[in-house]
């Protein structure tokens, strides 16, 4: 494998981890924007997903915006690990590709942002229920 190649290949894993360390920040903000308000009721959690424990951190001191993801299997295995940072970008330390990744991607936004629309929609309705239609 040629240097070019290689680098190449890392690009396009470091793209892969970059959407699961998305759509681990989608699953542990409950779908919810990270905001200030959010960093400083919760600033880092942990969520479990099939057979994972998801752990993430996110920090802002007013200059840099910091964000950490790990994902470790039940046996302990780590099988993500990113690190973003605003002034250094994106970087991956551990990654294990595979199947999981899809699932884990679409869970985040088929599973968990359908319920924050659901919950949406519901708290919408209760709001409008005074001054629904009625017929007697």
């Amino acid at each position: 494998m040629s240097d070019q190649e290689f680098e190449q290949a890392k690009a396009e894993v470091k793209a892969r981890a970059k959407e699961a360390h998305d759509a681990a920040r989608i699953i542990a903000a409950d779908g919810k924007t990270i905001n200030k308000y959010w960093l400083e009721d919760v600033g880092d959690t942990t969520k479990n997903w099939e057979k994972c424990t998801i752990k993430f951190r996110a920090k802002d001191n007013g200059r840099n915006y910091m964000e950490w993801v790990d994902i470790k299997l039940d046996d302990g295995t780590l099988i993500l690990s990113t690190h973003y940072h605003t002034n250094d970008g994106f970087d991956v330390h551990t990654f294990r590709n595979g199947a999981w990744v899809e699932r884990f991607i679409n869970y985040s936004k088929e599973d968990v942002i359908a319920e924050l629309e659901r919950q949406k929609q519901e708290e919408l309705q209760q709001r409008l229920k005074p001054f629904s239609a009625i017929d007697f």
